[in-house]
């Protein structure tokens, strides 16, 4: 192989490791915080327990995947 080849083989492979790296640190972050632009208050806690509770198998509140379909119209009504 010349050397152009080699340094391009190693320039892709710290790329695509550098990519994995930001990922998983994006992916990491989104867990911590499901509404990180959100103001702490009874609206935003309303939203994320009413979702934990209704995905979670062991909750009594659970709903199918299947049913979890809800329409919007423009001025943001269900």
């Amino acid at each position: 192989m010349d050397h152009v080849t080699v340094r391009f083989r190693s320039t892709l492979r710290t790329t695509l490791v550098l990519w994995v790296i930001l990922l998983g640190v994006a992916g990491a972050q989104a867990q911590r915080d499901p509404l990180p632009s959100w103001n702490k208050g009874p609206a935003r806690e309303a939203i994320i327990t009413f979702v934990k509770e209704t995905t979670e198998k062991s909750s009594p509140k659970y709903v199918e995947p299947n049913d979890r379909i809800a329409t919007f119209d423009q001025d943001g009504t269900l």
